[in-house]
């Protein structure tokens, strides 16, 4: 079994059981703990942005020749990543930054791109693509559950 001292226990290496091993992190329901929060927020947003790197890097080999086909893709298997860790998060801005620059590359394909990102978030019956606002949506996840 292992334990993470916090606060006045943060340093501590000695426990009262002797089963008992200190551990400077311990993962718990796919998020990384660690004894400060600036470092719970840094290591699991840039845990949750590698993986949608990562995730949206897999599907460029795949031939999608729509731009409603690749926002699937991002909606579907790269933003649900997201969505999990900002219920209980809040997501710093460089991550949305981030991520940003990441969905426009993919999104786009290198091509000569003609529309705001801001306007892609618009409906497509207002001439957008109907892209997720992501920091909104994170911080509507993040009021819910606190």
């Amino acid at each position: 079994t292992h334990v993470m001292g916090i606060g006045q226990f943060k340093n501590r290496t000695e426990w009262p059981v002797d089963w008992i091993t200190t551990k400077e992190e311990l993962k718990i329901f796919g998020s990384t703990l660690k004894p400060t929060m600036r470092e719970i927020v840094k290591i699991n947003w840039d845990q949750c942005k590698n993986k949608i790197k990562k995730c949206l890097l897999s599907w460029n080999s795949r031939k999608l020749d729509t731009l409603e086909q690749r926002k699937t893709v991002i909606n579907t298997y790269g933003l649900s990543k997201l969505w999990y860790l900002s219920q209980v998060l809040l997501i710093p801005n460089r991550t949305i930054n981030s991520l940003e620059t990441a969905i426009r590359k993919y999104l786009w394909m290198g091509h000569i791109h003609h529309m705001k990102w801001e306007e892609t978030m618009n409906k497509k019956e207002r001439g957008g693509l109907g892209m997720i606002n992501k920091q909104a949506k994170a911080d509507a996840h993040y009021l819910r559950t606190t």
